[in-house]
């Protein structure tokens, strides 16, 4: 709070009134562990809560386990050479302990004892991931480090129940007959109802298009998520544009 008094006085200090604020949220950047074991195309030796984890660390384990134990820590991916049963048997313990490791990858070419999975099996039934990849520590970790923050589409944080899918092509999103060549396994190709640009100027080009050639009306841009009603209007916005507009925007008004 203290933080964003000082961000609001720098603000007004430069004539600039704050009117609303977007709240960072770090858990909508992170990527489960079944992202992870794609982009490594990882072999799945136990799949535990895989879909369900979250990472939101990386961790490589090359000391030793008194040296590491801070890094057992809930949403940790941990990498860690197979032939390391002291570390292995280390993150198990954590699991057995109800922290919930994103996952334990096991790197290199050395095989793993069958013994020590064994012997741990009861830490990987509390829905511990464990993957290996025949990369060593150093380039796993690099990959890892690369991977993007692109949210997969079969990802569901926060409403499942809206029906989303995409790259789409316009036509495929909005024509039935076009989606059942183009995107004939889509939930919502054919029938979209809301689309999503994937930049400003792609958006823009495309409403303008099609406001000047059907000859429709063009509301907006209307801005979202500010505490109080706050619209935009082209350059070129016409007179029934700059009403419209207007009167959605006093109608916005009346709903806070």
């Amino acid at each position: 709070m203290i933080e964003r008094y000082r961000s609001e006085s720098r603000l007004l200090q430069r004539g600039l009134h704050l009117i609303g604020v977007v709240p960072q949220n770090p858990e909508l950047t992170y990527c489960r562990t079944i992202d992870v074991q794609r982009y490594l195309n990882a072999e799945i030796l136990r799949k535990g809560d895989i879909e369900k984890r979250r990472v939101k660390s990386t961790q490589l384990l090359a000391r030793t386990v008194p040296n590491l134990l801070h890094t057992l820590v809930p949403g940790a991916i941990l990498l860690t050479p197979a032939d390391r049963s002291d570390v292995i048997i280390a993150v198990a313990m954590a699991a057995l302990s109800q922290t919930p490791i994103a996952g334990l990858i096991l790197v290199g070419d050395t095989v793993l004892d069958k013994r020590i999975i064994k012997f741990c099996q009861a830490a990987f039934e509390t829905g511990l991931p464990l993957l290996r990849v025949e990369t060593n520590s150093y380039d796993t970790s690099t990959q890892l480090h690369q991977l993007s923050s692109e949210v997969p589409i079969d990802d569901l944080e926060r409403r499942p129940d809206l029906l989303i899918d995409g790259p789409l092509q316009y036509d495929a999103a909005f024509m039935p007959d076009v989606a059942k060549s183009k995107a004939p396994n889509s939930p919502v190709a054919g029938r979209a109802t809301v689309f999503i640009f994937p930049d400003l100027n792609t958006g823009n080009t495309t409403y303008k298009a099609v406001q000047r050639s059907a000859n429709v009306v063009s509301i907006g841009p209307m801005l979202q998520g500010l505490k109080r009603p706050v619209n935009d209007l082209s350059r070129g916005a016409l007179v029934d544009d700059i009403v419209y507009t207007i009167a959605l925007t006093a109608v916005q008004a009346t709903q806070g």
